[in-house]
């Protein structure tokens, strides 16, 4: 018993996925500005910003912790 070959129809579904998923990525591309993988100065404040919250939220965890094994 042979397994069935993929029919025309499948292939082109298969085709018809990743045109849509390229044109999708495309589309979101255009629609943010950056086509070549260019990072925005703001984006890099932005992000510097939160990193600096998430080390501060880091270090109020951490002295929970020691305050809680002290007890």
């Amino acid at each position: 018993m042979e397994p069935e070959k993929p029919s025309s129809l499948s292939w082109l579904y298969i085709f018809g996925a990743v045109l849509l998923i390229f044109g999708l990525t495309l589309v979101f591309q255009q629609m943010s500005g950056t086509t070549d993988g260019e990072v925005r100065p703001a984006d890099i404040e932005s992000l510097q910003a939160e990193i600096a919250e998430l080390k501060g939220t880091v270090s109020d965890l951490e002295a929970r912790i020691e305050a809680l094994e002290n007890e």
